[in-house]
C-alpha cells in the first residue's frame, strides 16, 4: 500500500507540473515596464533659484544695488563723505555688481553647455554656482572694488575715524592700509 501511495503522489506531482506549464503557455508573460527617468527642463529660472534662491536675476540685481546703497550710507554715517567720494564708491560698487553678473552669465553658459547633453541622466551644477551663491550674500568683501577703492577715497582724517569705528570687524583695516600703498 505504501508503494501504491508513493506512486500516486509522484503521479500527482507530474500532473501538477504539466498543468502549471500549460498555464504558463496559455498566459504569456508581460515584461516589466521600463522606467525612463525624466530629464529636468533646464531653464534660466532653475539656475536663478540655485544662485539667488527664490529671486529672479532682476530682483537679485535690485537687492545688490540696495546693499550697495546701504553700505555707502553706513560709510557716510561714519566718515561724512562728500558727494564726490560717494560717487566714487558708488562707481566701484557698480563695478562689483557688474563683475558678479558677468560671472553669473559665464556660469549660465557653462550650466547649459554641460546639461544640454540629452544622454546624460542627471543635471550637473558647475562649481561656480556655489561660489556665486556665497558672493551674492555679500559682494562687497575684501576682493571687491568697493573695498579696494575705500582707502584711496577717504581723507586721512576719515580713514582714522573709519578705522576706529570698524576696528575688530571684517574687513581688516590693516589690509586696507596695505592696498593704499
Amino acid at each position: 500500500m505504501s508503494r501504491t501511495l508513493a506512486m500516486g503522489v509522484a503521479l500527482m506531482g507530474v500532473l501538477a507540473g504539466a498543468h502549471g506549464q500549460a498555464q504558463q503557455k496559455a498566459e504569456p508573460r508581460v515584461p516589466a515596464p521600463v522606467i525612463v527617468p525624466q530629464r529636468i527642463q533646464l531653464t534660466d529660472d532653475l539656475l536663478d533659484r540655485l544662485i539667488f534662491r527664490q529671486q529672479s536675476s532682476a530682483e537679485a540685481r535690485d537687492r545688490l544695488n540696495a546693499q550697495l546703497a546701504i553700505r555707502i550710507k553706513s560709510i557716510d554715517g561714519i566718515c561724512q563723505l562728500t558727494d564726490a567720494q560717494k560717487h566714487k564708491l558708488r562707481l566701484a560698487g557698480r563695478g562689483d555688481i557688474k563683475r558678479f553678473f558677468d560671472r553669473y552669465e559665464s556660469a549660465k553658459l557653462k550650466f547649459h553647455a554641460i546639461n544640454n547633453n540629452q544622454e546624460q541622466p542627471v543635471v550637473i551644477v558647475p562649481p561656480e554656482v556655489g561660489a556665486l551663491r556665497n558672493a551674492f550674500n555679500d559682494p562687497f568683501q575684501e576682493n571687491s572694488l568697493l573695498y579696494k577703492t575705500l582707502p584711496n577715497t577717504l581723507t586721512s582724517e576719515q580713514r582714522s575715524t573709519y578705522e576706529a569705528a570698524t576696528r575688530g570687524r571684517s574687513p581688516s583695516w590693516e589690509k586696507l592700509k596695505t592696498l593704499r600703498k
